[in-house]
This record gives structure tokens, sequence and C-alpha cells, in this order.
């Protein structure tokens, strides 16, 4: 749901319970399609009506012969920047895991979501730890706020804050099935306008559609901040 949200399209497979079953690389792109790496070398093709339900569809078998999925995005969002969704570090597949950290060695930056239904772990302090030994910058994102009244809200950012805060650029709470709601169904950023096909044609009663209520506003700003500015910076003195 929070890839979904950021990419501001219903394209990774979602549900109450971890769907991430695949790697999965979004890149910028005209078409749409998907192109399936296999373990064993080969590459499929799906076509873009059909990249949804071959993801929500993958049963164990299947994914176990998958080295990862690579994905065209359409939308505004994000410009040119790759994607990289994975199961984390903790995969239940020993090979998914191993190509996750090759996906790590090769990431600009990183972002870390907890959920506010588990806390933080301290299997994720030794995994952040690990990240950051070798200079990494990573962004931490607390989803699934919802459930929580603004008090508890504000005692967990702070114990994250806590307990990671030498590990993380920022804590950042979101909602992310909340901004996935707004950015489906309102205008896209700036007025642009991003691709509907997979969208839901029934607007939820109440949703405030005004782009400035977006609750992933704050996500993009960091990253902006943190990432993207700094990402320019480092490509005009590689130009000079």
């Amino acid at each position: 749901t929070f890839i979904n949200a950021l990419l501001g399209e219903a394209v990774a497979p979602m549900g109450v319970l971890p769907t991430t079953s695949t790697i999965n690389l979004f890149r910028r792109g005209p078409s749409g399609s998907a192109r399936v790496h296999y373990r064993d070398g080969s590459i499929g093709t799906v076509a873009r009506d059909e990249v949804h339900t071959f993801l929500q569809n993958l049963d164990d078998i299947e994914a176990s012969r998958i080295r990862h999925m690579e994905i065209e995005r359409t939308g505004p969002r994000l410009g040119e920047a790759a994607v990289v969704d994975t199961p984390g570090l903790n995969a239940l597949d020993a090979f998914h895991e191993r190509v996750t950290r090759e996906f790590v060695e090769e990431a600009d930056a990183i972002i870390w979501i907890f959920s506010a239904t588990r806390g933080g772990a301290a299997s994720e302090g030794s995994a952040l730890k690990s990240l950051c030994a070798d200079g990494r910058q990573v962004l931490g994102v607390l989803n699934k706020v919802d459930t929580l009244d603004p008090d508890e809200r504000a005692e967990l950012v702070a114990y994250l804050q806590d307990q990671f805060g030498a590990l993380l650029l920022d804590v950042i709470p979101v909602c992310a099935s909340a901004a996935l709601e707004l950015r489906t169904h309102a205008p896209g950023p700036r007025g642009s306008t991003e691709p509907k096909e997979r969208q839901a044609t029934a607007i939820p009663a109440g949703l405030d559609l005004d782009p400035a209520s977006d609750p992933f506003i704050a996500v993009e700003d960091a990253l902006e901040r943190h990432f993207f500015e700094r990402a320019r910076e480092l490509k005009r003195a590689l130009t000079a």
C-alpha cells in the first residue's frame, strides 16, 4: 500500500498481511508493462493490464522461480527515480533475502517502514545498523498511524526517534491507505493527469480530494530534502 501511494498508482499487491512475495523494481516507462526476471536467467513479459493480476495471484511456488520483477510506472510522481519494493531483510525465502541485499548495495537511499501495529523490534535495530554501517542514508516511515489515537501516535514516534534516531534521518508518521485513496481519485501533482486504468470508479464517501490534504506530502518533502536535492547537486558537480 505504501509503494502504491508513493507511486500514485495501484500496481503492487495489497492486503492486511504482508503481500510482497517478489522483489519489484519500478522504473519510469511509457507502456506500464512488466518483465519477469527468472532465477534461471530467462525473462518473461506481462502486459500492462495483467501486471496487477499477475502479482496478486502469485503463489509461493511461482514466486520462488522469480529473481525480481521490473515494472514500468507511467505516473508523474518521483520523476525518473527507480523504486525497489522488497520483502525485507528477513524474507522467508533465503534467495530473495540475498537479492534484496544486492539491491540494497546499489541503493542511493532507503525508506525503512515501521508498522504502528508492531512498533520497533530489536531485529529492526540490528538491520538498520548494518545498513548505516557503510554510510547509507535511511528515512524512517511509521505507517498505519490511523490505528492509533493522537497521543499514542506521538508516543510511538518519540519512542522510534529515541531508539533509532542515530540511524535515521527522520521518522515520518503516515497512513498509506488514506494517501492512496486520495491519490487515485484526486488530480495528480501540480494539476497533472495521472493514468486512471487501475482506479476504482466509486469515490469513498467523505473523502477529502483536496491535494493539499495529501498525508504523503511530508514523505515527499523528506525525500526531496534528504535525497533528491542532493542527487541534483552531485549531478551538477559531476557535469561541471
